[in-house]
């Protein structure tokens, strides 16, 4: 009999190191509230969705306070 395998989790947020700027792409309804009610992030659309460009400084706490908020992100370089 083997291990069960751990069903992947559909991401909230798709995350994406550009250097100087990082890119938050919210994928659910209940990411794009948190962000709009909980950030001042400024708001572009190139890739299909709402997507926030973030300071590299700040990316990385941002990644954090989503997660500690039990939001799906995938792994980020």
């Amino acid at each position: 009999m083997g291990m069960p395998t751990k069903m992947p989790l559909d991401p909230d947020v798709l995350v994406r190191n550009l250097g100087s700027i990082w890119t938050f792409t919210t994928l659910t309804d209940r990411a794009a509230l948190w962000f709009t009610t909980q950030t001042d992030a400024v708001v572009s659309a190139p890739y299909g969705g709402p997507t926030y460009v973030v300071d590299h400084r700040y990316a990385r706490d941002l990644v954090a306070a989503l997660q500690a908020r039990a939001f799906v992100v995938p792994d980020t370089p």
